[in-house]
């Protein structure tokens, strides 16, 4: 993609890049000194590609006043009538060997990216 990486510092320091997929755009972020990576993925044909980014900038703001807990009860709650479907990757392996830790991040991603 031609897309630049975005970079937050609030809530948590991390970066934001874009995945162009067969039927949704992926927006990822990858939360550095927290150990998540958030996935929000919207069909390719809502909107333009900068209403998606505004949609995405605009939920990492909100978590960042309501905290990623609330977040995540709010849009189990709200889920059904949203056009974004956001998944989360806790980082469980982050301890282990960094290429085994890697490998079991790329695969739950691919499987998200699905």
């Amino acid at each position: 993609s031609k897309e630049k990486i975005r970079f937050t510092n609030k809530p948590r320091f991390g970066f934001v890049f874009f995945i162009k997929g067969h039927l949704s755009n992926h927006f990822v972020w990858e939360l550095l000194d927290s150990n998540a990576t958030y996935v929000w993925s919207i069909k390719g044909t809502s909107k333009t590609l900068d209403w998606q980014y505004q949609q995405i900038e605009e939920t990492i703001k909100q978590i960042s006043r309501i905290g990623r807990n609330q977040y995540k009860i709010e849009y189990k709650k709200l889920s059904q009538n949203s056009i974004i479907r956001f998944n989360s990757i806790e980082h469980k392996d982050k301890d282990s060997n960094t290429i085994q830790g890697f490998n079991s991040w790329k695969k739950k991603l691919n499987n998200l990216l699905n």
